[in-house]
This record gives structure tokens, sequence and C-alpha cells, in this order.
């Protein structure tokens, strides 16, 4: 995917100067960001990235005062185990000179026993598989890339990685009734109220895209067994209630889309990275996209990113 011009980085807080968790947006109500209508460039999110956490981002609209938890990635698997969840690992971010953050961890073989046992739904964790996350703000949202490295002996398959963007602080990207969030059904925008909400609890299920694998590791006692809508692009939104901005996220290429609609309000895009040889590192790109507007102008911008 091709990179944005970087330009203008105001508004991304420096290093150090950490906010509190959910604290409104400095710039709230400063209205710039989507090239068509700000000739600057400016980015339209600032990154807070929380330290010593669970790979835990904040994004703070430079559009109007909303903010989201970002958990990037909430997991990343493969078909032979799982290669991080929500607990683990924590993380340290790095703030670059470019504007964007970075950080960087290692699977253990210590750390990867301690998840096993922790884990609640019985999945296994691997150790010997070395992680990048790197996230630039643009002035569309984010940019996202995701490096998997495996340092095993043998290969893993499938891999995926399953960020988690949710828990907005204003009620205008809340929803009850699953009526603003978006994703393609047959090529057409599709509220995802319109579609098969699967066995389990209809508040939150997870879909396939086209012909792709379905996640791995995925506790259906939670979850259920996923719709059966099958979806035309692993791209998906929530649009605010007044239908003035959007924020979604897609992947160059991605396999599955979930959404959960209790407290988390939250959306998810997976990334698909494939199958990794030993010694062999894959990097997926993907991105948040934060503009004014409404489904069509996200599923526009995903085109015009060349995402999936």
């Amino acid at each position: 995917m091709k990179r944005p011009e970087r330009q203008s980085r105001r508004g991304l807080m420096g290093a150090g100067a950490w906010l509190l968790l959910g604290s409104a947006c400095r710039d709230a109500g400063r209205v710039a960001s989507s090239p068509q209508d700000n000739e600057t460039g400016e980015p339209t999110l600032r990154l807070e990235p929380k330290q010593n956490d669970q790979r835990i981002v904040m994004l703070h609209s430079l559009l109007f005062e909303c903010s989201w938890t970002f958990r990037v990635p909430e997991a990343t698997q493969s078909r032979e185990g799982m290669l991080a969840v929500s607990f683990w690992p924590a993380v340290r971010w790095t703030v670059e000179a470019d504007g964007s953050i970075r950080c960087e961890w290692e699977s253990t073989e210590e750390g990867a026993a301690e998840a096993t046992a922790k884990d609640r739904f019985g999945f296994t964790y691997l150790a010997g598989v070395r992680q990048k996350v790197a996230i630039t703000p643009t002035d569309y949202g984010a940019l996202l890339e995701l490096t998997v490295s495996n340092g095993r002996t043998s290969s893993l398959h499938g891999v995926s990685v399953n960020p988690c963007l949710g828990y907005p602080t204003c009620r205008s990207f809340q929803t009850d009734d699953r009526s603003t969030t978006f994703v393609l059904v047959d090529g057409k925008m599709t509220p995802t109220a319109g579609t098969d909400r699967g066995d389990g609890d209809p508040i939150r299920t997870y879909y396939r895209v086209l012909d792709r694998n379905v996640l791995w590791n995925i506790p259906t006692s939670y979850w259920g067994n996923g719709s059966r809508t099958v979806l035309s692009s692993g791209a998906v939104c929530r649009v605010s209630r007044d239908r003035k901005a959007v924020i979604g996220a897609a992947w160059k290429q991605a396999d599955n889309v979930m959404e959960n609609c209790d407290q988390h309000q939250c959306i998810h895009s997976v990334g698909t990275i494939g199958d990794v040889s030993p010694g062999q590192a894959r990097t997926v790109t993907g991105a948040v996209i934060h503009v004014r507007g409404d489904e069509q102008t996200f599923f526009e911008r995903v085109r015009q990113l060349g995402l999936s």
C-alpha cells in the first residue's frame, strides 16, 4: 500500500505527555483533516499510547470531542495457537520523530506458559514469535503496519491480526440497534442489523470474508458460531448518529469482521498475514479511517487506499 505523504503532525502528543484515560481531546471541535476540505493535510486523530499496558492506544478525534480505545492487536493467532491476546503481553510504546508510535515484543517460553495457564477458554500460546506494530497519523486517520517474525522451528499457518476499536466516549458513536455499523455484502453497503447474527447472543457476532479462513481460535461460548452472512470486504465502520463523521478499519487483506455491541461497542477488521515459515517475517498494512462523512465516504476511502 502506498504510504500517504507525511505532512504536519500538529496535535500528536509528545513523549512523556501522557493524558488520563478517556480524557477529552485538547483540540476538540476543530474541524480539519480530510483532503477534500483541508489543504494542510493535518491528522484527524491524536494518538495516546498507554505505557506498560496491553497494547492500548487512545485515539482522540481532532474533528470533534470523542475518543476510542484501540487495542492493536487484541489478538494474533495461527492454526497452531495464540500469539497474543487481550491480557498478554504488556508493552511500551516509542514515539518516533516522524510522528508514528511503535512497539515490539517477542513471546518467551515463560510468558507463553503463563498465558496458557491464565486463558479461561483453554487456548495454547506459542513462544518464539516476534511482533512489531507501527501506527502513523494521517490526514484520513492512521496508517497501520503489523509484522510477525517466526523464530520457531516450524511454520505458522493462517496467521491473522485482530485489533479492537471500541469504547467510544461520545454517545454519537454508540449503537443500540446496529443500524450505524456498516459492512459490504455482495458489494453493497449494509448495516449489520440487516445481517444474520449467528447462533449466539445477537449483540455480538463475527463474519467470514468471501471464501477466506474462519478464525482459528474463537471462544464460541462467548461469540457463538458466527454469522452465515458472507462479506465481500474486510472493511467495517461506525457512522455517527448525525451522519456527519465516520470511523472504521480495513486491511490490505482481511479474513474476518467482528462486532460487539455490549459495553465494548467495538468493531474489528481482522487482517491476514498468512503462513509464516521458520525465520520468515511477514507484514500486513491497513488503516483506521476517521473522516467527516458517512459510510459511503468510508468505503470510497477504503477503495482509494487499495484496502480489502
